[in-house]
């Protein structure tokens, strides 16, 4: 049974954006995997991302390779994306003139809705799964499995070189123990590391993880990080806020980026220490916290949802006790 309720006056402090209703095809932060592989280039850039992958790059020039395919996964019973990195074959987007490293990475870009991009001042939510392979392998050298990077600007002039967070898998010390580390780099200390986090690799590997991150951008930002395995339910890193500068000089923003991101030595010359990998990823989610103030509140309330529209310009959606808002759309029809 409907009612209606008008003239509400009252106050919303924190909204979580894009909302869950969004016009459909249109972008609203999420990528989820559809199980057509062949259709997942796509899907990826209709969702707002892009794609970094040696799919035709030198190497596989007469013979392409789909390096992010879909696929059924046993474990979270739906279809995820898997993304391939060859250590002998596969290169750096088929840059010629790099040769100690290779890339196979998803990320948004200066193309994707803005929401999905942070800007100086905003606060930023990420999420997703992922799942390391038993056995993987690693060196001293870093093997980035999740970036947060400057997007530069358009006379290419901004300082993004370096990343600002990375996750990075590596080995350490004298033997063969490896760290699944969460590390930043401090642009006013010559990007110094510094290591945020240092947990044994070994708990990753063949494990499913959520992760969550949020990040207020800008030079007085700040970065916090929960990571769960999803097996067990249990918290394997409760990071909370940093102050941290998260910005670069002249940059257009900080976007995301997640795959295989590794240092094959110099002309390859570590490439037969490594091994080809198969790194899987799911339900990725990119959006932004505003803040906002209503004091006109007109309410339409069926059975399980409230649809609220607020002085005729925004909508609101209330689903499991939080409030969603919703911008770039002005009526919101509930079928």
């Amino acid at each position: 049974m409907k009612h209606r309720l008008k003239h509400i006056v009252f106050f919303i402090a924190i909204v979580l954006h894009p909302a869950l209703a969004s016009v459909a095809g249109e972008p609203d932060g999420y990528l989820i995997a559809d199980g057509n592989t062949a259709g997942t280039m796509q899907l990826i850039v209709n969702r707002g991302y892009a794609l970094d992958s040696p799919d035709q790059s030198i190497r596989h020039a007469n013979k392409p390779f789909q390096h992010v395919q879909q696929i059924w996964d046993a474990d979270l019973k739906k279809y995820v994306f898997q993304f391939f990195i060859h250590a002998k074959l596969d290169d750096d987007r088929g840059l010629v003139n790099i040769t100690d490293r290779q890339r196979n990475e998803l990320k948004t870009w200066a193309k994707s809705p803005a929401f999905m991009v942070g800007q100086e001042g905003d606060i930023m939510v990420i999420k997703w799964k992922f799942k390391l392979p038993e056995g993987m392998l690693t060196t001293k050298k870093f093997c980035h499995v999740h970036q947060l990077k400057a997007l530069d600007n358009k006379e290419s002039t901004a300082d993004v070189g370096m990343p600002i967070i990375t996750f990075t898998c590596c080995t350490v010390g004298s033997g063969n123990k490896q760290e699944f580390q969460v590390r930043w780099q401090d642009r006013n200390n010559n990007y110094k590391t510094f290591y945020l986090a240092r947990l044994d690799l070994s708990q990753f590997l063949g494990m499913w993880v959520e992760a969550e991150e949020r990040i207020k951008c800008g030079a007085n930002g700040s970065y916090s990080l929960t990571l769960r395995n999803l097996k067990t339910g249990n918290v394997m890193l409760d990071m909370p806020e940093q102050n941290l500068d998260m910005w670069r000089t002249d940059c257009a923003g900080v976007r995301p980026k997640w795959g295989i991101y590794r240092n094959i030595g110099e002309n390859r010359s570590m490439e037969n220490s490594l091994r080809d990998e198969e790194l899987r990823f799911a339900d990725f989610y990119v959006g932004k916290i505003v803040s906002t103030k209503v004091s006109t509140l007109e309410s339409v309330r069926n059975d399980s949802d409230a649809i609220y529209t607020v002085s005729g310009e925004s909508v609101l959606k209330q689903q499991e006790g939080q409030v969603y808002i919703s911008q770039g759309q002005k009526k919101l029809s509930l079928k």
